[in-house]
């Protein structure tokens, strides 16, 4: 063969030549196709024409085959090089109209206006997800896939779309239950969605479209049809990646969308047309690509375990339809289009999308998963099949897992993070073992040794000199040098809060860490690099990379929590039985100075000053504003006018006898008096009638003496309801007498009252020892947004008062700086079913971690009545009610609990359950004997009712069936139950 002896060096020193000379004798541009080698194009037959030469020593005659299928061609392509179709003009200019052609058509205006019949219609090809998907592919191909995409579609004649626990339809459109429960609900959501993104990317805010929960390439697709070229039209993430890649944009599994889109425009040449330049990227990741499904469902015929074929079938063509089925969950990624440059990259995305977080942003896909044998669709991707496939076919060799140390007095590493200057490592040892896709632990040595990166290898080891931006960091210049290295990405950042030796140094995992010996390079293990990866990532699902400054409260990070579920599950219950003794102490386990803020938080202020006096006997008011209660209770209020405070509640609890205050509204007690000289007494007669306590209240501070059956709350229990505002959790505007000087005064005054959650979190500061909490009943009752107000930026966990990102705020009404302390923890309980409540924003959604509670049979599997188990009643019923609604409105455990007699069985039923099930189906007694059976619903046919004599066609059409509840009583509950089981009694053995 002609070029059998040409290399891809051969081919690179052509390319050089071509840079430097001009065409070969004899040749000239092409005109189909061209090479395409980082970012410019040359001809193809000039290339080989060069790389001939230096491979034979002699020129080649210029009239070799060239083309698709050619010699010529298969050689650049088996050495790695893309060869592209040359830029069409006309092609392009086609482009822009038809571009303008949908902007034309479907303008904002029209969006605002459009009806379900104008969004999806199979009738139609002017409908708005035709011209999406079919009318501009050529902008960009997003068909494929699941029409769920569309959140609601029309369905065809034929269509078999089943119902399931997230989805629904009613015969002529499917849509997803999140965005409505009816179609004119769904289309309303789907539509204001619609109308985000086109405006979100009108004005260039791609971030707040990263949010927005409908089907990915379709809404990238959306935002590239109404932006004014501001993102690219690739709308697969792993084309995304693999462009990335080439222009030198670092980014990681967790980088949104929005950002990949943004950074790749901006490298976009002023001089060069949008659709030219975007091709050139599109074939930069398409002409790298091989497709292979065919070859992998070969190999699964061949290497399947038998208790998959029931899935799979027994023929490649079976097998590769449900490849397709499986890949069209997967918006983001085609996963057998392989990149064999770049398998590690797929292997990392295929791990990172079969992750069960990310698993849980994909509930079709679990769902599908779930449905085929319990996990075999999953199972096929994973490292024992789809994994193993890549690696025998492409010699794919998984990552290992390295320590590149560096010396702080060396080289600057921490400054060199913060600036994204550090794109390569010094390579001193493994040099013949160090590859592409490797993961590394960037450790800095010294007195704060520790991780301050995690990165992946992306070259092979050479000699080459750092760039200049890297070069800066270096203490002394002179330690540049041209030597062995490797380009890295920087895949986890670190340098400001970065995992120190000490924070690891006693986990079982570091036994054999081999960070901090002499040398550059350490072998490492990849639970090593797990556990770095996922640092203080246990048990809380919080930001890993907090670490707090503070040291108070033993460097707990704040938990903020929802426990969700269907009603009953338990889970206000579990607030009280598991959470409420974490926040109380006895009296015996705190200080005097502890009890005696405790004492005076609860005290109001008028029993402050009234204390006060009790010790001082007679006092003006600059006196009392001097002492220790006073003092103590100030520092626990957000108030800037105590002077005038201790002046108010002086005067409005005088006695009426006084003569020395004019004013006319007075609040009991009346203990106060002012006299002839303007000091201030104490009427203990009058204490001792009306207030005692106070004796007690002083007495426990002055004699401390705590008792141990006595129990000190740090936490406050709360429950949101309709009515429950900012005013009620934060601060608010109070009416109270006046509190001026002036004492002749008899108009009303206001005070700033703090909130229950503003007083918690005061106490919490002044007191960062222990740990305060709020828990919040039906949180999701109240207008969350309203009632939290701009406190929702400070409960988030890195914000809090001590993290790296601490934030205060000015509140509305006191104007008086305020932070959420690191010692307190919010809880939260939310029922799933009530469609009454609002829904949680994503901004506060994003600030909680979320814990599910559902019905656990094993809390009423000893209860019985009759013989039967509650439990598997429950069940049933449960069973029942998510196939006809879906799992969030099920039916908890406790309405069952306690129950032990056939006459609570019947009062549980009438009084809860069946009032529950009306509830739930908006009356249809159809559906709720579906669920019990006809023991408690019965069905009446009404074909013996007569209408009165008039002519109306089809009148007997209306005659259908009704349904009647049965009033159960311990007589008939029993055999009620019975039939609901649809078995004979299951007595216990």
């Amino acid at each position: 063969m002609l070029f059998n002896k040409v290399t891809k060096e051969h081919i690179l020193k052509a390319i050089k030549d071509l840079d430097s000379k001009s065409y070969p004798s004899g040749f000239r541009p092409s005109t189909t196709y061209d090479v395409l080698y980082n970012g410019k194009t040359y001809p193809p037959s000039a290339i080989m024409a060069y790389a001939y030469f230096h491979a034979e020593g002699k020129d080649v005659e210029p009239n070799f085959k060239v083309g698709k299928g050619s010699e010529c061609f298969d050689v650049l392509e088996r050495h790695g090089f893309n060869l592209v179709k040359k830029e069409n003009k006309k092609m392009h200019d086609k482009l822009f109209t038809l571009k303008q052609d949908f902007l034309d058509t479907w303008p904002i205006e029209k969006l605002e206006q459009m009806v379900l019949e104008d969004y999806t219609n199979l009738d139609r090809e002017d409908s708005f997800c035709y011209w999406v998907e079919q009318k501009t592919k050529s902008l960009g191909d997003i068909r494929g896939g699941s029409s769920y995409k569309f959140g609601i579609y029309k369905m065809a004649e034929n269509s078999t779309t089943d119902k399931a626990s997230n989805r629904t339809n009613n015969g002529e459109y499917a849509w997803h239950i999140k965005y409505g429960n009816t179609q004119e609900e769904a289309f309303n959501t789907i539509k204001s969605i619609l109308i985000k993104i086109a405006k979100a990317s009108q004005a260039n805010n791609l971030e707040a479209i990263d949010i927005i929960d409908l089907g990915h390439a379709y809404k990238w697709k959306i935002a590239f049809l109404y932006g004014n070229f501001n993102c690219l039209n690739v709308f697969k993430l792993d084309a995304l990646h693999v462009i990335a890649t080439k222009l030198g944009i670092d980014y990681t599994n967790k980088t949104p969308v929005s950002r990949f889109h943004k950074e790749i425009i901006k490298t976009k040449p002023d001089t060069k047309a949008y659709f030219s330049w975007s091709h050139a990227l599109w074939q930069q990741y398409e002409t790298r690509l091989r497709d292979v499904k065919k070859d992998f469902a070969k190999w699964l015929n061949a290497n399947t375990f038998e208790s998959y074929r029931a899935y799979l079938g027994h023929s490649n063509k079976s097998i590769e339809d449900r490849l397709d089925e499986i890949n069209s969950y997967f918006d983001d990624l085609d996963f057998f289009l392989v990149d064999p440059t770049n398998i590690n990259g797929l292997v990392s995305s295929i791990l990172f999308l079969l992750s069960k977080k990310e698993r849980e942003k994909n509930p079709e896909f679990v769902e599908y998963d779930a449905k085929n044998s319990n996990g075999i669709p999953k199972a096929i991707l994973g490292k024992n099949n789809y994994l193993k496939f890549l690696k025998e076919k492409f010699d794919y060799q998984e990552p290992s897992y390295w320590i590149f140390q560096g010396n702080p007095n060396i080289y600057n590493i921490t400054n060199a993070l913060k600036a994204a200057h550090l794109k390569s490592w010094k390579v001193v040892a493994h040099k013949d073992k160090i590859k592409i896709g490797d993961q590394v632990i960037l450790w800095q040595t010294g007195d704060k040794s520790g991780c301050y990166a995690l990165a992946e290898v992306t070259s092979e080891v050479g000699v080459f000199k750092e760039e200049a931006f890297e070069q800066q960091y270096y203490l002394n210049q002179d330690e540049s040098e041209d030597t062995d290295r490797v380009k890295i990405k920087i895949t986890k950042y670190l340098a400001d809060n970065p995992v120190l030796w000490e924070d690891i140094k006693d986990n079982p995992v570091f036994s054999n860490f081999k960070a901090g010996n002499q040398g550059t390079n350490f072998s490492a293990t990849e639970e090593e690099f797990n556990a770095l990866l996922n640092f203080n990532h246990s048990s809380k699902n919080i930001h890993m990379d907090i670490i707090y400054s503070s040291a108070k409260s033993n460097r707990i990070m704040p938990t903020n929590k929802i426990f969700y579920g269907p009603p009953g599950t338990g889970k206000t219950f579990y607030l009280k039985d598991r959470l409420f003794d974490t926040y109380t102490l006895k009296e015996t386990s705190i200080s005097k100075e502890q009890h005696f803020e405790t004492v005076v938080s609860s005290c109001s202020w008028w029993q402050v000053i009234a204390i006060v006096l009790l010790d001082l006997k007679k006092a003006k008011v600059s006196d009392i504003f001097e002492h220790d209660w006073v003092r103590r209770k100030a520092s626990l209020s957000n108030s800037k006018t105590i002077r005038p405070t201790i002046w108010g509640q002086l005067q409005s609890h005088t006695i009426n006898e006084c003569k020395y205050v004019n004013v006319t509204n007075r609040q009991q007690p009346l203990i106060f008096n002012k006299t002839e000289d303007s000091y201030w007494e104490i009427l203990e007669d009058h204490v001792e009638e009306l207030a005692p306590e106070l004796y007690d209240l002083k007495d426990s501070v002055t004699n401390y003496n705590p008792d141990p059956d006595k129990i000190i709350k740090h936490y406050d229990f709360v429950t949101f309801h309709q009515s429950f505002a900012y005013e009620d959790f934060i601060e608010g505007i109070k009416p109270i007498l006046p509190q001026d000087d002036a004492e002749d005064t008899k108009d009303l005054g206001y005070t700033i009252e703090d909130g229950v959650f503003k007083s918690l979190c005061i106490k919490a500061k002044n007191d960062p020892e222990h740990r305060y909490a709020i828990f919040i009943d039906e949180i999701n009752r109240g207008n969350v947004s309203a009632i939290f107000g701009e406190l929702i930026t400070l409960i988030e966990i890195d914000k809090r008062q001590g993290a790296k990102n601490e934030l205060s705020i000015k509140l509305p009404y006191s104007k008086k700086e305020f932070s959420v302390p690191s010692n307190l923890d919010i809880y939260g309980t939310m029922n799933t079913a009530d469609r009454s409540v609002e829904a949680l924003d994503t901004a506060l959604r994003r600030r909680f971690e979320f814990k599910e509670m559902m019905p656990d049979y094993s809390v009423i599997q000893k209860e019985t009545v009759g013989g039967v188990k509650l439990s598997e009643v429950l069940e049933k019923i449960n069973q029942r009610i998510e196939l006809l609604i879906d799992r969030d409105h099920t039916i908890g455990h406790s309405y069952f609990v306690g129950v032990d007699t056939e006459q609570k069985l019947a009062n549980a039923f009438n009084n809860k359950i069946v009032p529950l099930l009306q509830e739930y189906f908006y009356g249809d007694y159809g559906k709720i004997g579906l669920v019990l059976g006809k023991g408690f619903v019965e069905k009446v046919k009404n074909e013996n009712i007569t209408f009165a004599k008039f002519e109306y066609e089809n009148a007997n059409d209306f005659k259908t069936p009704s349904f009647v509840l049965k009033g159960m009583d311990e007589t008939s509950v029993m055999e009620a139950v019975q039939l609901l089981l649809g078995d004979p009694i299951n007595k216990e053995e």
